[in-house]
């Protein structure tokens, strides 16, 4: 719950921290967002202080509109093709409209539908293939989160995450590749199907055989028609079972049929998709009864489902991959296109889909230059790519833990921070195209992919090209900061915090001045907060160009990340590092809270969905923390990004001296002159406090505390 709830002109306001920690500006701000009459929700982290043109720390949902000033310029995925679950059968994630997603549990390997935190539609340029000819097909974002069982079905198997990257690398590194596979069942909970097993079964027979019957007066009838004795038994022994009323006709020709009400009036097998598993069962069970086989020949078991219906095939896959059972789908194509096509439905013996030991990983263009995913509950969620199903994971501040401990640094971290320093240009510094080239590869076609998409951005900014380049890469100034950490294990972790530099600023200004120009915020109490309305050609093009300058944010993060790796394996050759921890602020997504599609902004604040990983650093050389999100709907999923400014720049450059600095960075390998006296821990917050403000929003997975601190 809110620690505060102030009273807003159309909402209210809710503060995660006390009333009177807000500055009275601050307050003015955000009274003034609760004026805007598309504003729904307003959350306030407990970091919050006032900011340009909105409140740091404030977490907005918008219906059907957009202002720039309340997203900032900070900040995997699927490609279009990919199908994800709805209750209603499968979609392309890049046509999602709203509505539930079948989300996947590792811990339990059970799958329910849930609503997605997030929708998240990104560009890129290239994307990763994951293939075999037995059954896998993902097409994924470099950096998307994987779900992979690593090990032998004779000795089990253990999951892992990593990145798309990462694995492709494991792979190609190996002679005959990584062993294990990719999940492609699982197993569903109670679903929300009011049938019984035995009522499944008859409508899997009427999918099959069944003629329906519709009458104007009385209740429409299914008849079924048999000649084959094996078929009249069962028809009659389910219908049985299933406690329904028939009327049983013996025919001349020794031909019967059966005339019954049926427990739904349809040949549409798709109420599976809601069905639980002991439905699920007995579908998957009675279908090659009626539409398959079921034989052993030459001493082989061929089990399969056939269907012209291409969604009854679907839902017969789904009773198999939703029992443990993984099952593919073969399309049977006919020389006269006169005949409908058959949908084959062929289960298997396991639960993987395993990669090729030689190939099965190809980089590739993005059929639309997007990526799409979701931000789910658990973190994962079942999709599906040319009829082939598997499990992925979310989509992403980074941090990474390495394999050094404390005992392995140096006495003196002097020269370990000068290395940073010259590795990752600070402040106004810029890189030169062959310094660029020293990130690695995926980072460096990232930057080279990122950059060709620069002539679609306005053309307020195309002046500009060369110097984003340049800047990719590189640190800037104020909050951002590259840290090296100790954790209270003795574990080094690095751990850096940037942004989208000077290119993203000048898209964020050339679209609020844009905004203000339009004629439905002329009668807005603060312009600043001017909107883009959804479906104008003014909305579109500002989420074209904030999509770039969010995937500019995120990929000068991994330039940097690729850089600063460079210079810690060149100190410490025997260092490996675990998967980043990937955070975002300054953002904008679309999400479903309160049972209504919103704009969310993030200005200053993290997702913290349900189980999601974050990171909320603190002030130069303090304690930093990584945290798992409580998924905390009154907040909108959200958490602060930091301590948060407790005093304005000038303020604490008048306030403290350079001999303040040197006092309270003491054991800090740190700058300690007068150029960054205005990011002196006395400027910011107490982070203890600001985490208890936050407990119902994050749990702490562990406490971070600099020992080295790179400025601009």
């Amino acid at each position: 719950m809110p620690k505060h709830v102030l009273k807003g002109k159309n909402i209210p306001i809710n503060l995660w921290l006390p009333i009177h920690e807000v500055e009275s500006e601050a307050i003015d701000q955000l009274k003034n967002i609760t004026t805007l009459p598309w504003v729904a929700h307003l959350a306030v982290m407990p970091d919050c202080h006032a900011g340009k043109g909105c409140t740091v720390g404030s977490v907005i949902g918008m219906r059907g509109a957009l202002s720039p000033a309340t997203v900032g310029v900070d900040i995997g995925c699927l490609d279009r093709d990919s199908e994800y679950l709805s209750p209603t059968g499968w979609r392309k994630i890049s046509q999602y409209d709203g509505g539930e997603v079948l989300g996947y549990d590792p811990a339990t390997d059970s799958a329910v539908f849930v609503q997605p935190e997030a929708y998240i539609q990104k560009p890129y340029s290239e994307l990763l293939h994951f293939s075999s000819s037995k059954g896998l097909d993902l097409m994924v974002s470099p950096d998307h989160k994987m779900l992979y069982w690593f090990g032998v079905k004779a000795r089990g198997f253990r999951p892992e995450t990593m990145s798309a990257d990462t694995l492709a690398t494991k792979h190609k590194a190996l002679t005959k590749g990584v062993q294990g596979g990719f999940k492609a069942s699982f197993f569903t909970k109670e679903g929300r199907l009011g049938m019984t097993p035995e009522q499944v079964r008859v409508q899997v027979m009427i999918s099959a055989d069944g003629t329906l019957r519709e009458r104007k007066i009385i209740e429409n009838k299914v008849e079924l028609h048999f000649s084959k004795q094996r078929k009249i038994e069962r028809c009659e022994f389910l219908l049985k079972a299933a406690d329904l009323q028939f009327s049983r006709y013996n025919h001349k020709d020794g031909t019967v049929s059966f005339m019954f009400v049926p427990p739904s009036w349809s040949k549409d097998l798709g109420f599976l998709f809601e069905a639980g598993r002991e439905q699920l069962l007995a579908a998957a069970e009675e279908s090659i009864l009626w539409d398959g086989s079921d034989k052993t020949i030459e001493g082989s078991r061929r089990t399969y489902y056939c269907s012209t219906v291409k969604r009854n095939a679907d839902a017969i896959q789904y009773a198999y991959s939703a029992t443990g059972v993984r099952a593919g789908i073969y399309k049977q194509e006919y020389p006269d296109k006169n005949w409908n096509p058959c949908y084959y439905v062929i289960p298997t013996k396991n639960s993987f889909v395993n990669l090729p030991s030689e190939g099965g990983v190809t980089l590739v263009t993005s059929p639309d230059g997007m990526a799409y995913c979701f931000t789910m509950p658990t973190g994962f969620f079942v999709m599906r790519r040319n009829n082939n199903v598997s499990v992925t994971g979310n989509c992403g501040m980074a941090a990474i833990k390495t394999n050094i401990t404390a005992s392995d640094l140096p006495e003196s971290l002097a020269a370990l921070r000068s290395d940073l320093e010259a590795a990752v240009p600070v402040g106004f510094n810029e890189h030169s195209a062959s310094t660029l080239k020293n990130a690695g590869k995926r980072a460096f076609k990232q930057a080279t992919s990122l950059m060709a998409d620069f002539r679609k951005l306005t053309k307020k900014v195309q002046d500009l090209e060369g110097k984003a380049g340049r800047q990719l890469g590189t640190l800037g100034g104020g909050n951002h900061f590259i840290e090296v950490c100790i954790d209270g294990d003795q574990n080094v972790w690095l751990m850096l915090h940037s942004g989208s530099r000077n290119i993203g600023k000048c898209i964020a200004e050339y679209h609020i001045s844009e905004a203000q120009k339009l004629i439905h915020n002329q009668a807005l109490h603060d312009k600043d907060l001017a909107v883009f309305l959804a479906g104008t050609p003014e909305m579109k093009a500002y989420r074209d160009d904030l999509l770039w300058a969010q995937n500019y944010a995120a990929t000068n993060r991994a330039v940097m990340l690729d850089l600063c790796k460079n210079v810690l394996t060149s100190y410490f050759p025997q260092i490996k590092f675990e998967e980043p921890i990937q955070c975002h602020h300054n953002y904008v997504s679309e999400e479903e809270d309160f049972g209504e599609q919103l704009y969310v902004t993030r200005k200053g604040a993290i997702r913290a969905g349900h189980g999601e990983m974050g990171i909320i650093p603190s002030a130069m050389g303090q304690t930093s923390y990584i945290v798992r999100g409580l998924g905390n709907a009154d907040a909108l999923c959200s958490a602060s990004h930091g301590s948060g400014r407790r005093m304005s720049r000038g303020k604490a450059k008048k306030m403290f001296t350079v001999e303040d600095l040197a006092e309270q960075t003491a054991g800090v390998e740190c700058r300690k002159d007068a150029a960054v006296v205005d990011e002196i821990p006395g400027a910011y917050k107490d982070i203890e406090h600001v985490m208890a403000n936050q407990s119902d929003l994050v749990e702490i997975v562990a406490g971070i505390k600099a020992i080295l601190c790179v400025k601009g």
